[in-house]
């Protein structure tokens, strides 16, 4: 008869390696590593632009312009927020300036808050144009 440490070693190997193994598998879940957050779920931009004119938004915060993307004439676009824009203070203010030289649209401060949507909707009239947040 055999005895127990005559054995091959390699399943006892194999059984050590899944014990330590397990654990870090374990703790490497949605937090990433042991101790370290998972990134910040992004804010996105969902624009539909009912306009006849090609439209490029623009996120502002304290007068100052980022521009996010352009949306073409009768068409969807979906565009990420930068973090740092509303990071300080939550709000963040839309600006639809239509190419061509017609009078660009500044929409009224929304809250927006990590991990949430916004939805852009241009009109041909562009005061008449709705934001909303999801």
């Amino acid at each position: 008869m055999q005895s127990v440490w005559s054995r091959p070693r390699i399943p006892r190997l194999l059984v050590i390696l899944a014990m330590i193994a397990a654990p870090a598998c374990a703790a490497g879940g949605a937090d990433g590593e042991e101790g370290v957050p998972a990134p910040a779920p992004r804010v996105f931009i969902e624009v539909e632009n009912h306009n006849w004119a090609d439209i490029v938004v623009y996120a502002v915060q304290n007068g100052m312009r980022t521009r996010l993307g352009m949306v073409t004439s009768m068409s969807r676009e979906r565009f990420p927020v930068p973090v740092g824009l509303f990071a300080t203070t939550g709000n963040v203010q839309l600006l639809a300036d239509p190419i061509g030289g017609a009078t660009p649209f500044l929409f009224p401060p929304v809250m927006v808050q990590q991990g949430q949507r916004v939805e852009l909707r241009l009109e041909n009239h562009l005061p008449l144009s709705s934001v909303s947040v999801w």
